[in-house]
């Protein structure tokens, strides 16, 4: 990520030495245990640079909602039915500002001529 990029990182994002973009959200995601075991809870994300693979992975068929949230839980390691469920429990805010990370390993920075 290069300068201009980390400018657009969200509150509660911060760029870690390997690259991925650690997210601390605003409030846990729980997922309640169906067994009387122990909830599932999320607290943040690490939020790898993404891969040609994970865009090509990721895809549906023109459902842009869908494509973005698969390509979050690629790139955040949540790809099981667990982490796909508590994603779906993740504050409207948290998963907007996951989805601003995502955006950011995309930023070239501001672009010039026409």
């Amino acid at each position: 990520m290069n300068d201009m990029t980390l400018n657009t990182l969200p509150q509660g994002a911060e760029r870690r030495d390997d690259g991925a973009v650690r997210y601390t959200f605003s409030e846990p995601a729980t997922l309640p245990s169906t067994n009387g075991g122990e909830d599932r809870v999320l607290t943040e994300l690490v939020i790898r640079k993404p891969l040609s693979g994970d865009l090509i992975d990721a895809g549906t068929d023109d459902n842009k909602a869908l494509f973005s949230f698969n390509l979050l839980c690629a790139l955040s390691g949540q790809t099981d039915a667990i982490g796909k469920s508590l994603m779906r429990r993740l504050a409207p805010r948290d998963y907007l500002a996951c989805q601003s990370v995502v955006a950011a390993f995309f930023n070239n920075g501001q672009t010039t001529g026409l």
